[in-house]
């Protein structure tokens, strides 16, 4: 892999860990629902990933920088991940 490709897909691998480690945390504690800086937390990791935005440090513009197409990878994070981030399931 190019060694830019790699980077991206360091910026995306970490994004997605960020993300296990929040579902991580409400599964062991459901009550960091009620703290306003857990689901700060979670709104902004969503936003980052929902926005798909183009500007630099965007979803968008570090999937297309990793060769990969942002609306697959989104859906797959979104199975995967976003969906465990809401209070109902967390």
């Amino acid at each position: 892999m190019e060694p830019e490709k790699a980077l991206w897909m360091a910026v995306l691998e970490q994004a997605v860990k960020d993300a296990r480690a929040l579902i991580r945390r409400a599964k062991a504690d459901p009550t960091l629902w009620d703290s306003p800086s857990f689901r700060g937390e979670v709104k902004s990791l969503r936003r980052w990933f929902l926005a798909k935005s183009q500007h630099p440090g965007g979803f968008g513009f570090v999937c297309d920088l990793a060769g990969l197409d942002p609306e697959r990878a989104l859906a797959r994070i979104d199975e995967k991940y976003l969906r465990h981030l809401t209070p109902e399931i967390g």
